[in-house]
C-alpha cells in the first residue's frame, strides 16, 4: 500500500502542473482543411517553443487508478533542460516532493515517511512509454514527446487535424495530432506492442503567458498491466523569475523500491 500511495503522488507530481488560466490568454485554433508536409508540420509546431529560463507553474490533477483517486495542488518548477522541481499538496499542506534531473528522479512523501531514488526505467514502466528527462520536459509544455526531426514521419489528414505516423521503429507505434493554426499539439499516441504498455496525452486548450504558449489542461491515459487517468488544469505561470530548486530528504525516511 505505501508504494501504491508513494507511486501515486509521484505521477500527481510529475503531471499535474500544466495550465495558464488567470495569467494568459487564450491561443486561436483551427481545422486542418488541407494537407502540409512533414517539414511544415514539424517545423511549424517547434516555433512555439518559447525561450525562457525558468518556469513556475501552479495547477491542479485529478487522478484516478489502481484503486484510489486522488485530487491535488502542485506546483511546478523548472530550469529548462537541467531540472524540474514539483510540490504536491493537499488542504495546503506539502505532501510529496519530486526532483527530475537529466540522469535521475528523486521523491519523498510525508505519509509514510518515505522516498524513492533512482533512474528513469520505473517510472517509463508505469507511465507506459520510455522517458527521460527531455520527454518529460516537453510532456510538460505541450511539445511532443520525442523528438519529430528525428523520427521518419508520414502526414495525412483526420477529422480536421494534421496527423504524423511515426514509421522509424516497427515495436513502437507513434501517432501525432496538430491543429491547423500553430500547428499545436492536440494528441499523441505512442504503444510499444512488445511492452504491451501505451501512453495518450491529448491537450483541449492552449493558453500565452508572457509570450510562451502553454497547454490550458492535460488528459493523460497510460495502460500498462492497469490504467491510470489524469487530468490536469494549469491556473498560473511566470517566467525568469529567480527560483530556488532545495529539495532534502529528511533523515529518517526509508528508501523504497518501485516495481
Amino acid at each position: 500500500m505505501k508504494k501504491a500511495f508513494a507511486f501515486t503522488l509521484l505521477i500527481l507530481s510529475l503531471a499535474a502542473c500544466k495550465t495558464v488560466r488567470n495569467t494568459g490568454t487564450d491561443v486561436s485554433e483551427s481545422a486542418a482543411t488541407q494537407s502540409k508536409t512533414v517539414l511544415n508540420i514539424v517545423n511549424g509546431h517547434y516555433k512555439n517553443s518559447g525561450t525562457f529560463k525558468t518556469a513556475l507553474i501552479r495547477g491542479n490533477t485529478n487522478y484516478k487508478g489502481n484503486g484510489q483517486s486522488f485530487t491535488a495542488n502542485t506546483e511546478i518548477r523548472i530550469e529548462k533542460d537541467k531540472q524540474i522541481l514539483l510540490t504536491v499538496k493537499m488542504l495546503g499542506f506539502t505532501v510529496a516532493k519530486a526532483l527530475i534531473t537529466q540522469d535521475k528522479v528523486q521523491y519523498y512523501e510525508k505519509m509514510n515517511s518515505a522516498y524513492f531514488e533512482g533512474d528513469y526505467r520505473t517510472l517509463s514502466q508505469w507511465l507506459g512509454t520510455d522517458l527521460d528527462f527531455q520527454k518529460v520536459q516537453n510532456l510538460l509544455l505541450g511539445h511532443a514527446i520525442n523528438d519529430l526531426t528525428k523520427e521518419k514521419l508520414v502526414a495525412s489528414l483526420e477529422d480536421g487535424l494534421h496527423k504524423l505516423q511515426s514509421t522509424t521503429n516497427k515495436g513502437l507505434a507513434a501517432t501525432y495530432y496538430f491543429e491547423n493554426e500553430d500547428l499545436l499539439l492536440k494528441k499523441e499516441a505512442i504503444t510499444q506492442k512488445n511492452e504491451n504498455r501505451s501512453v495518450t496525452i491529448s491537450y483541449p486548450g492552449y493558453q500565452k503567458a508572457q509570450n510562451i504558449t502553454l497547454p490550458t489542461k492535460i488528459n493523460i491515459e497510460a495502460a500498462q498491466e492497469k490504467t491510470i487517468h489524469l487530468s490536469i488544469l494549469y491556473n498560473q505561470a511566470t517566467f525568469d523569475e529567480e527560483l530556488s530548486f532545495s529539495y532534502s530528504v529528511p533523515s529518517d525516511y526509508k528508501r523504497i523500491s518501485i516495481n
